[in-house]
């Protein structure tokens, strides 16, 4: 008789508090280049809005358009981000300056 098999588990990352302290660095006085998952925006917090929210948002220029990796992961630029929690209003004109050309 087969045996059953089980779906496997979403693998949970838990981020400790040097973790999480150490990605809000890079996102803060890193070199900018840096690549984020959508994850590490969520846990440092630098990500506060729901999935539809965000994705009006980079329709709008709103907020960091991702970097498309597959067709399951993208990820996000650390000086976007930086810039973008700096001055939401000014990442929006800057983002919108670069859309009408």
């Amino acid at each position: 008789m087969p045996t059953k098999t089980t779906p496997s588990q979403p693998r949970v990352t838990f981020f400790t508090p040097e973790k999480v302290r150490a990605l809000l660095e890079v996102i803060t006085n890193g070199s900018g280049d840096e690549l984020l998952t959508l994850h590490e925006l969520k846990v440092t917090g630098c990500h506060p809005f729901s999935n539809s929210t965000r994705i009006r948002k980079i329709h709008k220029n709103e907020y960091p358009e991702p970097i498309k990796i597959s067709q399951q992961m993208c990820l996000f630029k650390a000086g976007d981000i930086r810039r973008w929690r700096k001055d939401p209003i000014a990442f929006k004109k800057t983002n919108a300056k670069k859309g009408a050309i």
